[in-house]
């Protein structure tokens, strides 16, 4: 006697090509998923590599630069390059202020194009006359928590109207090559003080 399995042999092959589908779906999401990691990791590589490629150039500028002359400095370094240039922001005091004082009181420059900061980075090194303070924080119109005679400047007396002033070195380093991205940039920025 002989079976007929005419009705069985359908189930068994749409069960083989619904079976090699979900192995195709599962293996395209695989290779996605890693396809997408290592994106993720040559951008992150390529950020780090930028990072210290402007760190370079920060540490460049300040061992073969005077005081804030670090405009136009650009170079190759590694796989990419960087610019320095300096950021200057300025004030004026707006009373006198004397040896011992803590707090500087400035009046600030107008607003250009609706923008109210100063400028100033704040913790940070701020130059009146030939004195640097180092400044804690900000309150207003105000720098707080002064350190006076910053580096060994001297301890000074300052009358209403000097220029308060801060010098920053701002570095820009770009990796421009990669496979699977363009160029990448990180910016780091040192305030300066003599």
């Amino acid at each position: 006697m002989i079976k007929c399995l005419c009705k069985e042999s359908g189930l068994s092959i749409i069960a083989v090509i619904l079976g090699l589908l979900i192995l195709s779906v599962f293996g395209a999401a695989a290779v996605s998923i890693i396809s997408t990691q290592a994106n993720i990791s040559l951008q992150e590589e390529q950020g780090l590599q930028a990072f210290y490629i402007a760190e370079g150039g920060l540490q460049y500028a300040l061992a073969n630069r005077t005081y804030c002359n670090y405009n136009t400095l650009s170079f190759d370094l590694g796989e990419g390059s960087f610019f320095v240039n300096a950021v200057f922001s300025n004030a004026v005091l707006s009373g006198n202020i004397s040896n011992t004082a803590t707090t500087v009181y400035l009046t600030l420059p107008p607003p250009l194009m609706g923008f109210t900061n100063s400028g100033f980075t704040i913790p940070g090194t701020v130059g009146i006359d030939s004195e640097y303070l180092f400044c804690t924080g900000s309150i207003s119109n105000s720098f707080v928590g002064c350190t006076r005679n910053y580096l060994g400047s001297g301890f000074a007396n300052h009358i209403s109207g000097a220029a308060v002033t801060q010098c920053a070195a701002r570095s820009t380093g770009t990796v421009s090559k990669g496979l699977l991205s363009g160029s990448v940039k990180r910016v780091t920025q040192i305030n300066v003080g003599q």
